[in-house]
C-alpha cells in the first residue's frame, strides 16, 4: 500500500497536490494543504480529418551552409554600423567571448544564432548549397571522411 508523502499513513488512493511548488502524493485528510494537481488534458497525434505532413522532405536549413568568410562578414557588418564587440553582444544577448570566437573563426555558431545575426546585422552569413556539392572546410583541422559523407536518413 503506498504511503502518504507527508503524514506517512498507509492510503489505498493518494492524491497529486502541489504544496507549496512540490508536487507530493497525498492522503485526502493532508491533501486541504495544497492544490490538487490536475491530468494534463492530451490531444490526438493527429486531428481527424487533417493530413499527416510529410518528413522525408528536405528542410530549408539543409540547403544553407555557412558562409567561408562568415567571421569576416560578422566583423565588417558590425564595423559599418559602428559598434563594438560589447555593443553587438548586448544587443543579440550573447557573451563577449562567444563573439570574439565568433569574428577569429574559433567557433561555429548553432542556426539560432546565425538567424539572430543574420537579422540584428541585416546581413547573410549563409550561402546556398547546391545539390551534390562537397561541404567546405573552412576549419584549421585536418579533413576528414566524416565530413565527406552526407548521410540519408
Amino acid at each position: 500500500m503506498p504511503l502518504c508523502e507527508m503524514c506517512g499513513t498507509e492510503q489505498d488512493q493518494l492524491r497529486p497536490v502541489s504544496v507549496e511548488g512540490t508536487n507530493l502524493r497525498l492522503c485526502d485528510r493532508c491533501s486541504r494543504f495544497g492544490e490538487e494537481i490536475r491530468p494534463a488534458k492530451t490531444l490526438p497525434a493527429t486531428l481527424p480529418g487533417v493530413p499527416r505532413t510529410r518528413t522525408d522532405r528536405p528542410s530549408r536549413e539543409t540547403e544553407y551552409d555557412l558562409a567561408p568568410d562568415f567571421p569576416d562578414r560578422l566583423r565588417r557588418a558590425r564595423e559599418a554600423l559602428g559598434w563594438k564587440r560589447e555593443e553587438l553582444a548586448r544587443r543579440i544577448n550573447e557573451k563577449l567571448s562567444v563573439l570574439e570566437k565568433l569574428e577569429k573563426g574559433r567557433l561555429r555558431p548553432p542556426d539560432t544564432l546565425v538567424a539572430k545575426l543574420e537579422r540584428v546585422l541585416e546581413i547573410r552569413l549563409r550561402e546556398r548549397v547546391e545539390e551534390g556539392e562537397a561541404p567546405r572546410h573552412t576549419e584549421t583541422r585536418p579533413l576528414t571522411l566524416g565530413d565527406l559523407i552526407r548521410r540519408e536518413d
